[in-house]
């Protein structure tokens, strides 16, 4: 029957563009399985995917990722800017020689990665795959049919297939009102009407990127730049009234900046090897601090050593230094009362080690020893996933947001026009729909709080993962197809740093917590609420895999797991793998 070969793909951008192209890389085994492939977008273009869609961003924000570290894809990307015109890098505002290590505008991403997807679409249509492409398609739902599922697009079509990859992006609230936005996202809604302006003060929860893509468009529409020197300065409109803009950042950091890397790719393996990681396990767990003693710490101490840091190698070197004491050092290091002033000094150093290809060994090795973790964070129990997700990953996501140099220009120039401010310190928002304003409250210290006011907010602290109560396909969560991401609690006597509320109960009297997120295998099948694989049923969509693998974001991530992915649906039959048990139900509620 043509269904059970049939993979329907939903969403079609980064995550199913690397699908595709390791479904290409092994061609043979991979069209031996599927004769058809049904990919659904809910946007007109495919490839792009959110962050890199002229329709969620603008020609003027910055990608932090240069064409040498891009996954491998039919052409890369400076050899695809090379080839196109001059008056499409004149709107790209690309000038000079193409270079594999330079930075460019995300809309220039999104045109590349949408002519890769058409390339890859057209090879494997040549091995005799037919792909057939449903663009302003969103997928409604996903129904269990006979041996397969009914994808069900907006207006009632379902279409047939034998496997479903769920490859949908970010995933944000819609419940906006003009005032509290809960995410940037599609920028233009933050803009005023043209020749108009946003006269007053704006807030930005949080210093992240998306913080700085905001602050770069917004200051871009309310004023001019002009550059001298190699840096910007910033002349605000005389019309912009009191335009400014304010970052809530709960640590007061601002992102570290683009560094210059030995090695562009990260490497699943670099330090250590999957048998490395079963011999360091303590029975079904892997304990976070064993793994900072036994892989992270030499590789570490090594980096800083060559960094130039020895007073920072010399304290790792101790056995009792622990892995929240060297985030702390580290963190210790980018802290100032002017975080700007911090971030100015930061620029010339980085950009001289740019210039002269000295790499900042430190933050290269904790990636790659982060991206290792996370493909085995499933084995971290309870205790050691809150630890990571509260105290380790917000520095190290800060260490490798790699803000780009000329994003920080932009920064540096609105700050000292005093257009740009940061207050420090854990952000509470109160707003109820039709207020005219948000009010912000913002402990600092003991007794003392700052409040403010903001007739616009916007919530730019991420994607959080999006578990069960999310999840958009209700049929298979009605049907027990999909199940919340769990992880034991090992200490039964209970831990301080879990609340007792949230400890549920799982068959066998294990005690669990769930992480957010969705629960997936190794190789990204979906786990049922029986504990078993979802027959033909996988998922590779950020928000939903967060939970588990925290540190599984990035373009290198995505086409990391689109690799296992592809790599398990061209070793298994279609009956392979269905009752294969899973470590545990659904829990209950304790």
């Amino acid at each position: 029957m043509e269904s059970t070969s049939t993979l329907a793909i939903i969403g079609g951008g980064p995550s199913a563009l690397f699908t595709l192209q390791h479904g290409l890389n092994d061609v043979g085994q991979f069209g031996s399985r599927f004769s058809k492939i049904l990919i659904f977008e809910r946007q007109a273009g495919l490839g792009a995917g959110m962050p890199y869609s002229r329709f969620y961003t603008s020609g003027l924000n910055l990608s932090n990722i240069s064409s040498e570290e891009l996954p491998d894809l039919p052409q890369s990307l400076a050899d695809w800017l090379s080839a196109q015109s001059s008056a499409r890098l004149r709107e790209y505002h690309i000038t000079g020689e193409i270079r594999k290590d330079e930075i460019y505008p995300r809309v220039a991403l999104g045109d590349y990665f949408q002519a890769q997807f058409e390339t890859i679409c057209g090879q494997l249509e040549s091995h005799g795959i037919s792909v057939e492409i449903h663009a302003d398609s969103e997928v409604a739902d996903v129904e269990p049919w006979g041996n397969g599922y009914h994808v069900i697009v907006r207006g009632g079509r379902r279409h047939e297939c034998g496997t479903v990859v769920i490859a949908t992006g970010h995933h944000w609230k819609k419940d906006e009102d003009g005032v509290n936005f809960a995410s940037p996202w599609p920028i233009h809604k933050l803009l005023p009407p043209q020749g108009t302006f946003h006269r007053f003060p704006i807030g930005l929860l949080g210093a992240s990127l998306s913080a700085v893509d905001v602050v770069n468009v917004l200051a871009h529409h309310h004023g001019k730049f002009m550059e001298t020197n190699g840096m910007f300065s910033y002349e605000p409109s005389p019309d912009a009234g009191d335009f400014r803009l304010v970052m809530h950042s709960a640590d007061g950091l601002l992102s570290h900046l683009q560094f210059e890397q030995e090695e562009p790719a990260r490497e699943l393996f670099r330090h250590c090897s999957e048998e490395d990681i079963e011999s360091l396990k303590d029975g079904s767990h892997l304990r976070l601090s064993r793994y900072f003693d036994a892989v992270c710490r030499p590789v570490l101490v090594e980096a800083l050593r060559e960094d130039g840091l020895i007073d920072e190698a010399d304290r790792l070197s101790r056995a009792s230094f622990t892995f929240l004491d060297f985030s702390e050092m580290m963190k210790e290091k980018h802290i100032s009362p002017d975080p700007f002033g911090l971030m100015k000094t930061e620029f010339k150093e980085e950009r001289a080690k740019i210039r002269k290809h000295v790499p900042t060994r430190w933050k290269e090795v904790l990636d790659d020893l982060m991206y290792t973790l996370n493909f085995h964070a499933r084995l971290l129990p309870a205790e050691d996933h809150l630890e990571l997700r509260s105290q380790i990953l917000p520095f190290v996501m800060n260490v490798m947001a790699a803000l780009p140099l000329k994003s920080a220009k932009i920064l540096i120039a609105v700050h000292e026009a005093d257009r740009l401010s940061l207050i420090p310190g854990k952000a509470v928002m109160a707003h109820e729909k039709g207020d005219a304003t948000v009010r912000v409250t913002v402990g600092k210290g003991e007794d003392a709080e700052v409040t403010c006011e903001y007739e616009m907010f916007i919530d730019c602290a991420g994607q959080a993962p999006v578990g069960k109560d999310s999840f958009p396909f209700r049929s298979l969560v009605a049907n027990g197809l999909v199940t919340p991401a769990i992880s034991e609690v090992l200490d039964q006597d209970g831990s301080d740093n879990i609340d007792p509320a949230k400890v549920l109960k799982a068959p066998g009297g294990k005690r669990v917590i769930e992480l957010g997120g969705m629960m997936v295998t190794d190789d990204y099948q979906l786990v049922s609420a029986h504990g078993k694989r979802s027959p033909g049923l996988y998922d590779i969509a950020v928000p939903h895999e967060a939970g588990l693998r925290p540190y599984c974001y990035g373009l290198q991530a995505c086409n990391e797991a689109a690799g296992i992915l592809v790599s398990a649906l061209v070793r298994q039959t279609l009956s392979e793998g269905d009752d294969e048990e899973q470590p545990e139900k659904e829990p209950e509620a304790a």
